[in-house]
Formats: structure tokens, sequence, C-alpha cells
């Protein structure tokens, strides 16, 4: 059965905004994609430390109930799958229901517009890339819509 999002707001999320990856993006540019897959293969069930969006994920899923789920939370990454495992594992065990993801490993990927004539699709980003004129807390949200 198709998944219906009618109803709900869906918000999509950068992994690296609702978790701190900082760490392992600096063994990725340091020593590349194998040494940061292996690291992250090595940490598959160690939970991620809250990034600078976990606070606000965390009180849009308290908006769904056992009987009615309001907001659907999507994680947008260019990582792995395998990042993705630990993603969704950190999640789990955070107490986050996210259940959805696109995981394309660097590559770009587009939708056509034209085949929905239904739904308007709105995008905001939130990442936690820093900004020349950043905030004191050293980190920015960009929203982009």
């Amino acid at each position: 059965m198709p998944v219906s999002f009618e109803g709900k707001l869906v918000v999509a999320i950068s992994s690296r905004a609702l978790f701190d990856f900082e760490e392992e993006n600096r063994v990725f540019e340091r020593d590349g994609e194998g040494a940061y897959v292996a690291l992250q293969l090595g940490r598959i069930d160690v939970p991620a430390k809250q990034g600078v969006a976990f606070p606000l994920v965390k009180k849009l899923l308290a908006f769904n109930a056992p009987d009615a789920q309001l907001v659907e939370v999507v994680i947008l990454s260019k990582n792995d799958p395998v990042s993705g495992l630990r993603v969704f594992r950190s999640a789990q065990r955070a107490g986050l229901r996210v259940e959805r993801g696109v995981f394309t490993r660097g590559r770009h990927i587009s939708f056509d517009s034209s085949k929905s004539t239904t739904y308007w699709v709105r995008s905001i980003e939130l990442t936690s890339r820093r900004s020349t004129n950043s905030s004191r807390l050293g980190t920015t949200p960009h929203i982009r819509s």
C-alpha cells in the first residue's frame, strides 16, 4: 500500500543537522570515503550526539500521537547507506520516530515537479554549516525555500 502524506506536515532534514557528525566529516575530508565508511561502520551501534536541529525535530514529533501521526520527518543526506543505518539507530535510541530517509552517497537527486499537479513542494534546509557572520554559538541554521 502506498504511503500517504495527506494532512501531514512533512519535514526534510539533513542527517548532519539532526546529529553531530562533525568528527566523522573531518575523517571524510582528511582520509576519504573508505575511511569514513569504516569509521561509521565501527560506530554503527554508538548513538550519535545531538545536532543543532535535534531539539526542533523532537518538538515537532511530539505533535504525533499513537493514533494520529501529524508530522513526518524525512532524512535527506548525501551520506552513504552505512551512515544511514547509524542515523536511524541513533534516532531510535533517542526516542525519535524517524522512518524515512534518502541517502545518495554524494549524488545529486532531482524531482520532476511536472508530474505532481496536486501538491506544491517547498523545501526548507536546516544545516549546521558555519557562516562567516555566524552567531556566537558558532552555528547558523540556513533556510532555503
